[in-house]
């Protein structure tokens, strides 16, 4: 019932709060949209046609970030930049959608609850399912779904997915931890339409001042135009632009691990702030190497002296197990 919702017209406004217990840390990491998605809430519209093209548009104060995705690439446009990247092709995800972190990485930085529903429910086959009470979510009578992951190393107790009665889109996701009582992500629909949203959603045209890039991946096509210039000064004449249009080399991403535990790792990861995150932090060493460990309720994070990055929402041995 949830497939086939998915491939039907629909439009909406949602709100997508996180709180990986980073607290003011991540809400002000400037230059770096996806951190400072790890703390707060964002309000955002989205528009789909249910053949393949979508828009998603993040509202933020005098300015907005918009994803406008069809069959020929994505177009992200930054108002605050007065940038737009294309992305061609399909413009598969940056990386795989194989567990907790990597279910809120899909076409945007801030995913629509029903995006968010498909890829944690492809999770079922290890989780628990259970049937919870009735509610109500953007004025549509829903069923809520509960799934609680069989996982020793996970930091997820429960998962509540609310599906719309009606039609079997999922209306509303929300993620718990260990120790916390309210939810770690809580992403749901403020208001919901099934009628088919006007074509113009999905064309894009530039604005005429605009800087216009072409972009290897989404996490590019994100990249501020002082970054990409500070990465041009530091490779010098040779350069690391390879055939990216312009953008520096992306950061090397792979998961360790399926499911609840998985754990990514990243190498050459760009200075965002990560001397704030980890200046409270405890040194640790191990068979992985030496580098400074980072915990909150809902996430784990290893940073190595060696460059390297290790994040999950599971226990540090899991992070350190994943490193060796």
């Amino acid at each position: 019932m949830v497939g086939a919702a998915l491939g039907k017209p629909r439009s909406g406004s949602f709100t997508l709060s996180t709180n990986l217990g980073l607290g003011s840390i991540a809400a002000s990491a400037s230059g770096n949209q996806l951190v400072s998605l790890a703390g707060g809430s964002s309000l955002a519209k989205m528009w789909a046609d249910g053949r393949g093209s979508s828009r998603v548009a993040l509202l933020q104060p005098l300015q907005e970030t918009d994803w406008i995705r069809t069959s020929a690439g994505t177009w992200v446009w930054q108002s605050s930049a007065t940038q737009a990247a294309h992305v061609p092709g399909a413009s598969a995800l940056n990386i795989p959608a194989l567990g907790a972190i990597t279910s809120l990485v899909g076409q945007t930085s801030v995913e629509p609850p029903d995006a968010l529903a498909s890829r944690l429910l492809s999770l079922s086959q290890q989780s628990g399912l259970s049937l919870g009470p009735s509610d109500y979510v953007a004025g549509r009578r829903a069923h809520e779904l509960i799934m609680v992951p069989r996982s020793g190393v996970s930091l997820i107790t429960h998962v509540n997915i609310a599906v719309d009665a009606s039609t079997g889109l999922p209306l509303r996701v929300s993620e718990y931890v260990h120790g916390q009582g309210s939810p770690i992500v809580d992403d749901g629909f403020q208001s919901v339409s099934y009628s088919a949203p006007a074509a113009s959603n999905f064309t894009f045209r530039p604005p005429a001042n605009a800087r216009v890039l072409q972009a290897p991946t989404l996490g590019a096509a994100l990249e501020p135009a002082r970054r990409i210039d500070r990465a041009r000064r530091r490779a010098g004449s040779d350069g690391e632009r390879g055939n990216s249009g312009g953008f520096a080399r992306s950061t090397s991403i792979h998961i360790v691990g399926t499911g609840w535990d998985e754990v990514v790792i990243a190498t050459g990861v760009p200075d965002f702030g990560l001397g704030d995150l980890f200046g409270a932090s405890t040194s640790v060493s191990g068979a992985f190497g030496h580098g400074l460990l980072a915990r909150t309720s809902a996430l784990s994070v290893l940073f190595l002296d060696d460059g390297r990055l290790a994040a999950g929402v599971v226990t540090p041995a899991r992070l350190e197990a994943a490193l060796s």
